[in-house]
């Protein structure tokens, strides 16, 4: 989003009476990608390698395998660069994910 469009939405909520401000503080804190949509986890929506890794507690090669057996999906920000879901990486590290190890050799 880009950062005109972020002011716009929030002088609109601020103008909005209807808007109670518990409402208003979640709002502003999804727009600034602080909260996913779901109303979990404080943090960005979108995770480099390096982050992803570091929440999992695995090395960059150990994320690296799992996202070429196909568990996580890269999201392509801009051609060559790719972030990785927070809510993907959340629902694997609390075993919610489908993934069944392969076992090599």
């Amino acid at each position: 989003m880009s950062p005109g469009t972020r002011e716009i939405i929030r002088l609109a909520l601020v103008n909005d009476a209807t808007v109670s401000e518990e409402a208003r503080g979640r709002l502003f804190d999804l727009i600034d990608g602080k909260m996913n949509q779901e109303g979990g986890g404080v943090g960005p929506l979108l995770l480099t390698m390096r982050d992803a890794a570091a929440r999992l507690g695995v090395s960059r090669v150990t994320f690296w395998r799992l996202v070429k057996d196909g568990v996580f999906k890269p999201v392509e920000i801009t051609e060559g660069v790719f972030r990785y879901r927070r809510l993907d990486v959340e629902c694997f590290a609390t075993q919610q994910s489908l993934y069944r190890p392969v076992r090599r050799g």
